[in-house]
Parts: structure tokens; C-alpha cells; sequence
């Protein structure tokens, strides 16, 4: 009976850290702010620097930014993962931890530049395939 409390009180204690990870999402910057007519600087300001830069030959520039995916709080993956933690008693977190770290971590962004530095089309990788025919 003592062994069982012990159990039980730790996998409360255990549980959480995928559950608030998924409950609070996770911060990246705000695709919806990159917008045209912006110019290089405020991009390069808001999403970094770039990974990648090319050149075309009629003067518009293409450039891949890597960020950190933005993804919105879910309660029902938090309480998922709060009941997979129970009824693993803990071990749930070693499992569901890395799921929610990985989720959308990395996006990779092309944004198409004008002659002036001016922001012409942005393109996400979870616009499909459009980023291999855009960065080419």
C-alpha cells in the first residue's frame, strides 16, 4: 500500500513538463508581420539572418531564413500528455518531452527581394513544394 502511495504521488510530482510545454506553445516570430514593401533590415530584423542568399539574374534577391516555428497552446495535447504521464506513472515525459521540443521547431522561410530591398512574395515550408520551385 505504502509502495503504491509512493508511486502514485511521484508520477504527479513527474508529470507536466510536456503537458505545460504543449498548454503554453512555444514563441516564435510572427509570420503574419512579414508582409511586402517591407524592406531587407526589417525582415533580417525580425526573423535573423539569413541561411542562404542568391542572386538572380534580373536583380531580385532570394534569401532562406531557418526560425523557430510559432505553434499555438493546445489544451487537448496537455491533457494528453497529463494522462499518458499518469497512467505511465512518469515515463510518458521521456517520450512525449522530445515529441513537444520537435513540434514545428524549425521552419524555413523564402523571401523574394526586389531590385530595391523590397519585399516581394514570402513563402513558409509548410506552404507545399513551393519553396523548391521559389529557391531555385
Amino acid at each position: 500500500m505504502r509502495i503504491s502511495m509512493c508511486v502514485f504521488l511521484l508520477s504527479i510530482l513527474l508529470q507536466g513538463c510536456a503537458a505545460n510545454m504543449a498548454a503554453s506553445g512555444q514563441n516564435g516570430p510572427d509570420m503574419n508581420v512579414v508582409k511586402r514593401q517591407q524592406t531587407r533590415d526589417d525582415v533580417e530584423r525580425m526573423l535573423g539572418l539569413p541561411k542562404d542568399t542568391i542572386q538572380r539574374s534580373d536583380g531580385e534577391i532570394v534569401e532562406l531564413y531557418i526560425v523557430e516555428a510559432r505553434t499555438e497552446p493546445s489544451k487537448t495535447r496537455a491533457v494528453g500528455h497529463a494522462t499518458a504521464d499518469l497512467f505511465t506513472f512518469g515515463l510518458w515525459e521521456f517520450v512525449g518531452g522530445p515529441i513537444e521540443a520537435y513540434n514545428g521547431r524549425r521552419q524555413r522561410v523564402v523571401v523574394q527581394y526586389d531590385e530595391e530591398d523590397r519585399v516581394v512574395s514570402v513563402m513558409t515550408d509548410r506552404q507545399s513544394g513551393v519553396i523548391g520551385q521559389a529557391y531555385q
